[in-house]
């Protein structure tokens, strides 16, 4: 897999997680290549109606 394809990929799984949480919860994407397996950190803060709602957005539980 290239450097573009890898690209792509991250993109593509931190638009999705961004759609998936909501675009204005996600704090940070960030790529790291610099190990034998590019990964990628997300880190969102899950709100709703201004209340953090982290069991219900994880788990699907109330």
């Amino acid at each position: 897999m290239g450097d573009a394809d890898i690209k792509k990929f991250f993109k593509t799984a931190a638009d999705y997680l961004a759609d998936h949480y909501g675009k204005e919860n996600v704090v940070a994407a960030k790529v790291h290549m610099d190990e034998p397996t590019p990964h990628m950190h997300f880190t969102f803060v899950p709100l709703r109606d201004g209340r953090l709602t982290a069991r219900q957005s994880l788990t699907g539980r109330t």
